[in-house]
């Protein structure tokens, strides 16, 4: 089923979806990746995850400053290790926020990820990632059936949804960090109890454009320069990230808080039954 949007409400939902799987894996590293089955993103009686706590609070041990060269290779690698987090994303846009809550695991050298909108949301949806493949939920979203999910198909060059799946490739989400203009450690901070290194990262928007492969008429849309900011905890894990943005007179802010690294997590691919079909 191919769903059509105007450019606007690509852009709100590439904004809220925008790093979906945050710096998860597309099984391209080496052994370094975590396993996991075709099914589910994580069992929650998988071994991996039994030691939910420790996991979570095992952010001892000394920050480490990290040079621009390795920022982005360090970042992925260690998100890669913990094998699953969860996070909450808020977008504010032209006067509405969006708050949506996420996990992500990455197993068998494939992403899985589940994100849902709280309840309230002006535009409520819900969007799984399984087995490279993006499944959408929301009454709200055009084309859409009622109580169905619809299979997004990244095939299909005239279904906007199939430029999300780009998204969930690290090397694409973080790759904009990659070679950045301009690199700074502003110091060591506090963001929920952790200890983290603040760094600001700045990068050409021409780049941004090239490396996440969006159109390039987007490109003149955008500021010259856009500027990341990201904390890092003891484990080189990212912990918070914001972004501002301003585009055509309209600023748009992002903060995703990553959290419960290494826990339990339930991603299910929905049931043949629960798709819609064209």
């Amino acid at each position: 089923m191919s769903i059509k949007l105007p450019r606007t409400a690509i852009a709100a939902v590439l904004a809220s979806t925008l790093l979906l799987a945050g710096c998860s894996d597309d099984g391209d590293k080496d052994d370094k990746d975590s396993k996991q089955s075709s099914s589910q993103a994580a069992d929650p009686s998988d071994d991996a995850s039994t030691d939910s706590d420790e996991e979570t609070e095992s952010t001892g041990g000394e920050l480490t400053e990290l040079e621009a060269g390795e920022f982005y290779e360090t970042v992925i690698d260690a998100q890669i290790a913990a094998e699953t987090f969860k996070g909450t994303t808020t977008t504010t846009a032209a006067g509405q926020t969006i708050t949506m809550n996420m996990e992500a695991s990455y197993k068998d050298g494939k992403t899985a990820s589940h994100v849902t909108t709280e309840p309230g949301a002006a535009q409520a949806f819900e969007a799984v990632l399984i087995d490279g493949v993006m499944y959408l939920k929301g009454d709200g979203l055009p084309g859409a059936t009622a109580g169905k999910w619809q299979k997004i198909d990244s095939s299909d060059p005239n279904n906007p949804f199939g430029q999300l799946l780009e998204f969930s490739d690290p090397k694409k989400s973080l790759s904009i960090m990659e070679d950045p203009k301009k690199f700074e450690l502003v110091g060591e901070e506090d963001v929920d109890g952790v200890a983290a290194n603040h760094y600001v990262v700045t990068i050409d928007s021409a780049s941004y454009v090239e490396k996440l492969g969006l159109p390039a008429e987007i490109k003149d849309l955008m500021p010259p320069e856009l500027t990341y900011d990201m904390w890092v905890d003891a484990e080189n894990r990212p912990v918070k990230m914001t972004q501002e943005i301003t585009i055509q007179g309209q600023k748009t802010s992002t903060e995703i808080l990553y959290s419960d690294y290494g826990t339990a997590v339930d991603i299910q691919e929905p049931a043949a039954s629960e798709v819609a079909t064209s």
